[in-house]
């Protein structure tokens, strides 16, 4: 996602900080839904 944003997506500093970040934060979601399954099981 790193390369993606970096190279095809803006050249603004603060948008790409901001797709980081959301990028981020989705991810650790993902991650958080993953173990409330798993546990589950």
């Amino acid at each position: 996602m790193r390369d993606i944003f970096m190279d095809y997506v803006t050249k603004s500093m603060g948008l790409r900080l901001a797709l980081h970040v959301v990028t981020i934060v989705w991810l650790v979601g993902c991650a958080g839904w993953a173990v409330q399954v798993l546990w589950r099981l």
